[in-house]
């Protein structure tokens, strides 16, 4: 989507969690918490994936209407501190605890974790929500419902999901259904195109304030990886 340029990809996201531990985990060695592992980051998904509805023939038949990740990735395991490692980690709030520096390390400040862009997160919000109701996604949403009353569901949105109690044969079905429909009528296309719009026009208005959030993300992954060669350097001479 256009926003997305000014915005962290799902990678750029990954690659700032996995600096940020090793930052984290660097600060803990210096305190002399040899032994100190963060559960490794689980990668967040696409701003467009399943933004309009189940759209992956493949997943749907497999997944239904879980994620992919849910159902192939463990959770990530517990950490479990003693009282002189919780000392050490402190929290995101304590700019002598480890969270804190490592998150510092990354991101310029103890109290912001992650990449932050408010300006295009509210555009990607605000522009969702209006082409949800825009006239020409309203048309094809309900193509889409008819569509799925003739396979024998009703829902009204692609973004319903299955009650309580459905069977997995069921939920995966439905979510076949919901695919197809969402294909067969067009209105995945017809959405992105209309909230494209919508995006193209907020970003002209916020045109300053989304570059210096795009060029504060840029100087975040570059301290990313000088964290990251860091670390390799340090682990590779010990």
């Amino acid at each position: 989507m256009p926003i997305e340029e000014y915005m962290p990809s799902s990678d750029d996201n990954l690659y700032l969690a996995k600096a940020r531990n090793a930052a984290i985990e660097g600060c803990m060695k210096e305190k002399g918490v040899t032994d100190f592992h963060l559960p490794d980051p689980v990668r967040p998904p696409t701003l467009t994936e399943r933004r309009y509805g189940l759209s992956d023939p493949d997943e749907a038949a497999r997944f239904g209407y879980e994620y992919p990740e849910s159902v192939t990735s463990p959770e990530p395991a517990e950490i479990r501190l003693g009282e002189v490692e919780r000392q050490a980690l402190g929290s995101d709030e304590d700019p002598k605890g480890c969270m804190g520096i490592g998150t510092a390390k990354i991101t310029g400040s103890v109290l912001r974790a992650t990449a932050s862009s408010p300006t295009a997160v509210k555009i990607q919000r605000d522009t969702w929500l209006k082409s949800a109701e825009d006239p020409r996604v309203r048309a094809k949403t309900t193509d889409w419902e008819n569509c799925m009353k003739a396979k024998g569901f009703t829902l009204r949105t692609p973004l319903e999901t299955p009650k309580s109690g459905t069977s997995k044969t069921e939920e995966r079905r439905m979510a076949t259904s919901s695919v197809e429909c969402s294909s067969s009528v067009k209105l995945s296309d017809v959405w992105f195109e209309v909230e494209s719009e919508l995006q193209y026009a907020a970003i002209s208005k916020n045109a300053v304030k989304l570059e210096a959030e795009k060029a504060e993300l840029q100087r975040q992954l570059a301290k990313a990886d000088s964290v990251v060669k860091s670390a390799g350097r340090t682990s590779g001479e010990s």
